[in-house]
């Protein structure tokens, strides 16, 4: 075979190799969900999560690379990549608009509630391990599982009514007192 085309081959091949994954499946997707500084991309889990969707206006591709689930987000004309240990079923990504990167997801949700709402009923209609009421700030802070997708759960809360509205929130640095 001539030089040309070992190397036309060899591109097509690695086109092939770098062609998008299959969509992601029906209700794994992404998810919308609001922050404290406006919204985000929450990535899925699992599996199931691996393919292309585009969402939000977002490209999402979810796929595994050298022992690692890689999250690639196409915004605004840049990729923005992170990337997960497989065997890490617990750390979940979202696409923070604000900051235009990934981030880690906390296993918690900021509801805004009413003064008479019911934070035990919340806590059950969630499947949360356990929450805090602010009565006087009108919010509660809600701890889910870590296999728990906090924006699906927001938007559950919210769409039967326990929450006036549920802010998703980031994992921050720790800080240590000196």
């Amino acid at each position: 075979m001539k030089p040309r085309r070992m190397i036309a081959a060899a591109c097509v091949l690695g086109l092939q190799a770098l062609s998008p994954s299959p969509a992601l499946a029906d209700g794994v997707g992404p998810l919308l969900a609001a922050t404290a500084r406006g919204q985000a991309l929450v990535m899925p889990l699992g599996d199931a999560a691996l393919g292309a969707a585009a969402v939000g206006g977002l490209r999402v591709e979810v796929a595994v690379e050298d022992g690692f689930r890689v999250y690639r987000v196409r915004h605004r004309g840049h990729t923005h990549t992170a990337r997960l240990p497989m065997h890490d079923q617990t750390r979940r990504l979202a696409f923070d608009f604000e900051r235009r990167r990934l981030a880690e997801v906390a296993p918690t949700l900021l509801l805004h509630m009413g003064a008479n709402d019911d934070l035990g009923a919340v806590i059950e209609a969630a499947g949360a391990l356990g929450g805090k009421a602010y009565p006087a700030l009108g919010w509660a802070l809600l701890r889910l599982p870590p296999e728990a997708n906090p924006a699906a759960v927001a938007q559950k809360l919210e769409s039967a009514g326990l929450a006036r509205s549920a802010k998703v929130q980031f994992r921050g640095p720790v800080y240590v007192p000196q």
